[in-house]
């Protein structure tokens, strides 16, 4: 047999094992039969349980459901550690070297905004609480049960992680589990980080009248420049046809039409509009976005707002170079208070929901 396809028969029949034994587990825990041996007269008891285990290993496969590229197979294949990539109708299979070469393939996926599936072996504590389907709890006994779960491999091996399933207990002891599930806690956290660069977002209100005023020329020696500039005019009250014909021939329309006229770049006489279309118009702002290193002040209105690098204090993220907007101000190597909440499997961030300067 070809190794490519003892690796899929053997990925196919662990996946298959996982769902029939858990089927079994579910079947035994329905109906109460014995299939464990031992006496009649002994009492089974089903419930359900969360507990923290270890990672020890993750087996040496891969699976990306929604399949991969032809130039990302390209880029695995040339990657250490990748043994070789296929399609099954599962998805793409990325058989691995080792066992401790399925956590990095599956992070470099990740980064690439590709979910992948693996199975992961977890070791259970000797003694777990399972609370009863009647809503008692008892502590139970693991015997010599490893957990095999299928779940997305963003942790290393040898991280704590919560999990939670279905068990079956016969005299105080698991003897059959189902569904078990990898838990990702929220959580509230508070840090410290230091703010290693800032700069200023200033963000410009023009009239329309007012719009050629802006030297774009003189304004890029502040930074980076934006300028949004407005030649429409709206009506509030859609124009007749045969004044559209009429207001067409106006030295000053680009175009027009029903609803709306483009003005010439360079006419910005409020007055005169107003005397040809009336008072029923809508003359829109432009607006102006500058970003600068340093403070800038122009004769516009506007609102400032600050654009932060900041490095956190823990190592809590792959990056822990982060940015950040604020209306606060903070000078470079000030240390700053943030509160983020975040989504976590074991001791990893799996995503931040939200984060801002306490």
């Amino acid at each position: 047999m070809e190794i490519k396809s003892k690796w899929k028969m053997i990925f196919a029949i662990v996946i298959a094992f996982i769902f029939i034994f858990e089927i079994v587990a579910l079947g035994v825990l329905g109906g109460g039969a014995n299939i464990w041996g031992g006496s009649e007269e002994e009492q089974v008891m089903t419930g359900t349980t969360v507990f923290s285990g270890i990672i020890r290993t993750y087996n040496p496969y891969l699976v990306v459901p929604e399949g991969v590229s032809e130039e990302t197979k390209a880029e695995l294949r040339a990657m250490d550690g990748v043994q070789d990539v296929s399609e099954t109708v599962d998805g793409t299979l990325i058989e691995t070297e080792t066992r401790d070469d399925v956590y990095p393939i599956g992070l470099y996926l990740r980064e690439n905004n590709l979910t992948t599936l693996a199975v992961a072996n977890i070791a259970m504590p000797s003694i777990i609480e399972v609370e009863l389907d009647n809503g008692s709890i008892i502590n139970a006994s693991v015997s010599n049960i490893a957990v095999s779960v299928v779940t997305e491999p963003i942790v290393d091996v040898d991280t704590e992680v919560t999990l939670t399933m279905i068990v079956e207990i016969t005299e105080r002891v698991i003897t059959a589990y189902g569904r078990p599930t990898i838990l990702m806690d929220e959580e509230d956290l508070e840090i410290d980080a230091t703010v290693l660069s800032v700069n200023y977002l200033y963000t410009y209100v023009i009239a329309w009248e007012e719009r050629n005023s802006v030297n774009m020329t003189n304004l890029s020696q502040y930074g980076e420049v934006d300028y949004q500039k407005k030649n429409t005019v709206y009506f509030d009250q859609e124009l007749a046809i045969d004044e559209v014909m009429e207001k067409k021939d106006l030295d000053y329309v680009e175009y027009i039409d029903q609803y709306s006229l483009e003005c010439s770049d360079d006419f910005a006489n409020r007055t005169r509009i107003e005397n040809d279309f009336g008072a029923n118009i809508t003359l829109p702002d432009s607006t102006l976005n500058l970003v600068s290193n340093g403070s800038v002040a122009l004769p516009y209105q506007g609102e400032i707002n600050y654009h932060y690098v900041l490095l956190l204090s823990e190592d809590l993220l792959e990056d822990n170079e982060i940015e950040l907007e604020s209306g606060q101000f903070y000078s470079v190597n000030s240390t700053v208070k943030l509160e983020l909440s975040v989504t976590s499997m074991g001791d990893r961030v799996v995503s931040v929901d939200s984060i801002a300067i306490k």
